[in-house]
């Protein structure tokens, strides 16, 4: 079963209106899509230098290094927010490198199996997708604080990815759950900064 395209504003948009939101956070969200879409179709000014990173990374300490590992996820993502997911896919050998070394449920594992899960759906694997969006949040769930915007970000994915595949009331559920945590976590920045 193939993953049907839907717009993200689309999506987000659908889901503030399911949850009674839409004149709050559908604004925010519609704003941080249209700033995505505008650098993704920007010449991709970053890749050459995504690529001499990589190859200077393997000559200083060799292909499965956790320094190319990183440096291959940065290329992967470069590729992938370019819509080339067809050769970026194959980069993310760097989930093989971080599982090779002890902080191998770090921040940058987080990253890259997330980063691999938008892929595979883009691609039409939604259950594989889904999989690698649950093991990044296990991981940012245990490393970061409630409410960090890694956390939400995550969540949104994972909403979005439900939501295309039809299960709209689990995906509202994970909207609300990412709203609501960031808005209190958001809240509690204000009121430190205010004691």
């Amino acid at each position: 079963m193939t993953a049907t395209a839907v717009s993200p504003a689309r999506t987000v948009e659908t889901l503030c209106r399911y949850l009674g939101l839409l004149n709050g956070a559908a604004p925010l969200y519609r704003s941080a899509l249209r700033v995505a879409a505008e650098v993704r179709d920007r010449p991709a000014f970053g890749e050459p230098f995504a690529r001499e990173r990589l190859a200077v990374e393997e000559r200083a300490a060799g292909p499965d290094h956790r320094d190319v590992a990183i440096a291959v996820a940065a290329l992967a993502a470069l590729l992938d927010a370019q819509d080339r997911i067809d050769e970026a896919e194959p980069l993310y050998r760097a989930l093989r490198i971080f599982r090779r070394h002890p902080q191998r449920d770090g921040a940058e594992m987080a990253v890259t199996l997330a980063g691999l899960a938008a892929i595979r759906h883009a691609k039409g694997h939604p259950s594989e997708a889904a999989r690698l969006y649950h093991r990044a949040l296990v991981i940012r769930r245990r490393l970061l604080p409630a409410g960090h915007p890694a956390i939400a970000a995550t969540l949104h994915s994972l909403a979005v990815l439900l939501d295309s595949q039809g299960h709209h009331a689990r995906a509202a559920r994970l909207i609300r759950t990412a709203m609501t945590s960031e808005w209190r976590s958001a809240r509690a920045r204000r009121l430190e900064g205010h004691a």
